[in-house]
């Protein structure tokens, strides 16, 4: 079987994300992916081409982190593909036990994201996944559980 390739598929993703103009505000442009998921075969097919590129790119990692929410689509799938575990970075409060936490700025104000102590262990290389990058504030944030990994 031939993987599909990002530049055949990314016309197709592009045209099922939706621009939503002042959502969830005035002066934001919100790009509305969920039309997408209508179209499961091109889910998959983008999930193969960026698990593709993972093992081409970056190499031998050994988990793939997915923000909350829509990292959420995503990342099992990814993680699959490559054989990995799927870690959640979640919005404080929705995981259980100890925790470790971060704070962030993003295009609509602040918030606060969490992962559970040991679903990283020091020295392993994650692959980060999210949805859309709007201002990189979740993704930075994120980075911060990846050096502060104790044991």
């Amino acid at each position: 079987m031939t993987l599909p390739r990002f530049d055949e598929i990314r016309p197709k993703i592009e045209a099922h994300i939706r621009e939503v103009k002042d959502f969830p505000k005035k002066g934001i442009n919100f790009r509305d992916i969920m039309p997408l998921f209508t179209n499961p075969q091109l889910v998959n097919e983008l999930c193969v081409v960026i698990a593709d590129h993972v093992r081409h790119t970056v190499g031998q990692i050994d988990s793939v982190a997915g923000l909350e929410a829509r990292g959420f689509l995503f990342g099992p799938q990814v993680a699959i593909q490559l054989g990995v575990p799927f870690v959640p970075i979640r919005k404080k409060g929705k995981l259980p036990g100890a925790t470790i936490e971060a704070s962030y700025v993003k295009e609509y104000g602040e918030d606060r994201v969490e992962i559970q102590e040991g679903a990283i262990k020091k020295g392993e290389r994650v692959f980060l996944i999210d949805d859309l990058l709007a201002t990189g504030g979740t993704l930075r944030v994120s980075g911060f559980f990846l050096f502060n990994v104790k044991n």
